[in-house]
């Protein structure tokens, strides 16, 4: 009722404050726990690729010829991107 995908048959809906509304049929398997905490990790990767890829930009700019440095962080990089 509340995503007009029914219509009320004998009595009307209500709401006092707020209201929220999750389909029935998401892309997601899954409790709205176990969907929340994936979504936290998908931010925290994405706050991780970022960081890397400035601490690479850095690292070329200022030291390009520590080809060592620059290894680790494309290896972190590229664990990070495996699990993102």
């Amino acid at each position: 009722m509340i995503a007009g995908e029914l219509k009320p048959t004998k009595v009307r809906p209500h709401s006092s404050g707020g209201l929220g509304y999750f389909p029935g049929h998401t892309l997601m398997d899954g409790t709205v726990l176990s969907v929340t905490l994936f979504k936290e990790d998908l931010a925290e990767l994405s706050a991780k690729l970022a960081s890397l890829d400035e601490q690479m930009a850095d690292t070329g700019q200022a030291y390009p010829e520590d080809t060592g440095r620059m290894e680790e962080l494309f290896d972190e990089y590229s664990r990070a991107t495996a699990r993102f």
